[in-house]
């Protein structure tokens, strides 16, 4: 669903070399984990000149494609799921029970864990925005990533022993495209002590908290990455609990020992890219489970604080953080049907992504065309809202858990290194709406919403047959992910929840 199953040119480049990296600096282990595995977005982050220089070199492309025999991205996750060694089990020792998670899945804690004693990593700006405001009960101990890091020191002969490793290493493949340049080198210096660090830190973290479960948001970065290896080096249940929508670069390789799955298409996607369908568990999504929960602010509060007829129809455009191109094309389908069909009641109403940087001032002499404040909650456009336009963002899901009708937008996309594996047709492909290609079709589109009920009311049933392949509906995500945890720590002690 979030992707095409079989890799592109740039996927055969970028996971190539990964696997070409991954085999080349195997060696270099602390504490028994693999540093080159710690590295890996970093890695897709250095090598995107390279990649993106090199999408029709062929020759190349295909030398990478049958040296380590790839089609698909479940060859991949096959080929970098390297066995961490399990060097201790520390499953079953008594009084382990600390649930180590992010603090930006506070609401989780508090809502479901009211005894449980929980340790919540503070890393970056989601967890501390998280907590603002938050009173944390007893239970409940905030642990500080960034500041405790700092405080690391690691015997210098150890580092002077990687370093040395690496330059031997180094020296074997000088002739690589990639691995032999100056660039790589002091790259890999520098990153390679800061991961040791992270991989010290964590590492005794673990051992020396009594941590029985690790739950997580993101892996493909630190620290998620390390602590899913930490947990397979001392049998420890990592679960993967994603709350956006992710791709293969955001999610290959993965080591969790359980997934948690928002609905049957994502449980369908994870199988296709390699996971054990007995790791996954359908469970819904966190976020969107809080969300729906919000109290919006009223029609009436928002038509008047938009500026909006009370008689229009309200079609919210989600953007997202594309080159201005792809949303000006969209904003040109917009303004040519404003002009067009003025005696439509519609008004468009913008809301940006928080990283999409386009000005959208210059299209508010239209009256038709309002900008939502950006400290108006996304909740409270939405919930307003008639209709949601995005590309392929998650808030058509958000859009359908409130029963909003959605369009689905397919503008021209330049090639993205990131997203370009059909990533943005994920909607068109799990058929959540009306699809949009032109201004033609936006226009044909909205006149019909307006004028006929019958085809706006399955418009809106379609989006939510999406939304029933999409997300679990029938049970709580936080019940369901707190007896996962509660299981794996009940089977410390033999005992049943």
């Amino acid at each position: 669903m979030y992707g095409d199953d079989k890799l592109n040119n740039h996927g055969i480049l970028r996971y190539g070399l990964t696997l070409d990296y991954c085999e080349t600096f195997s060696s270099l282990k602390y504490l028994d984990i693999e540093l080159p595995l710690t590295l890996i977005r970093n890695f897709h982050i250095f090598i995107k000149p390279f990649v993106d220089n090199n999408l029709f070199n062929y020759n190349y492309i295909n030398r990478l494609q049958e040296k380590y025999n790839i089609n698909t991205v479940g060859d991949v996750q096959k080929a970098l799921n390297h066995k961490q060694r399990q060097i201790k089990d520390l499953s079953k020792v008594p009084n382990r029970n600390i649930i180590l998670m992010p603090a930006a899945l506070v609401k989780l804690a508090l809502d479901q864990f009211s005894d449980a004693p929980i340790l919540l990593m503070v890393h970056n700006h989601y967890d501390k925005t998280a907590l603002k405001g938050k009173k944390l009960p007893g239970n409940l101990v905030k642990y500080s990533f960034g500041r405790d890091l700092v405080r690391v020191k690691i015997p210098r002969t150890d580092i002077v022993n990687l370093q040395n490793q690496l330059k031997q290493i180094l020296l074997s493949v000088k002739t690589h495209d990639v691995f032999g340049t100056l660039e790589f080198k002091q790259w890999f210096e520098v990153l390679l002590i800061r991961m040791v660090k992270n991989v010290y830190f964590l590492d005794r973290l673990i051992r020396r908290s009594n941590i029985g479960v690790i739950l997580d948001h993101f892996e493909i970065t630190v620290p998620g990455n390390i602590l899913s290896l930490l947990a397979l080096k001392y049998n420890l249940p990592f679960i993967y609990a994603p709350q956006l929508l992710i791709t293969d670069q955001s999610f290959i390789p993965t080591k969790a020992s359980l997934y948690c799955a928002w609905g049957k298409n994502y449980e369908q996607w994870m199988v296709k890219r390699g996971i054990d369908p007995a790791k996954i568990k359908i469970t819904g999504n966190l976020r969107f489970e809080y969300a729906k929960n919000k109290i919006a602010i009223s029609k009436k509060e928002f038509i008047n604080l938009m500026n909006i007829p009370s008689d229009h129809f309200i079609i919210t455009f989600t953007t997202q953080q594309f080159e201005e191109s792809v949303n000006m094309e969209i904003m040109d389908w917009i303004v040519k049907l404003s002009y067009n069909i003025p005696d439509i009641p519609i008004t468009f109403v913008i809301r940006p992504h928080p990283s999409d940087h386009t000005d959208y001032t210059p299209f508010l002499n239209i009256s038709k065309i309002k900008l939502a404040p950006s400290q108006l909650d996304l909740f409270d456009t939405l919930k307003n809202s008639d209709f949601v336009m995005t590309v392929s963002s998650g808030t058509a899901i958000e859009a359908a858990i409130l029963r909003k009708g959605i369009i689905v937008l397919q503008p021209s996309i330049p090639y993205h290194y990131d997203y370009n594996n059909d990533f943005h047709s994920h909607l068109v492909k799990a058929k959540a709406g009306l699809n949009v290609y032109k201004d033609k079709d936006l226009a044909k589109y909205l006149t019909k919403i307006v004028t006929d009920e019958d085809f706006r009311n399955s418009a809106i049933n379609q989006g939510q047959q999406f939304l029933n392949n999409t997300l679990e509906l029938n049970y709580s995500p936080p019940v369901i992910i707190r007896q996962l945890i509660k299981n794996y720590l009940n089977q410390k002690d033999g005992s049943s929840d």
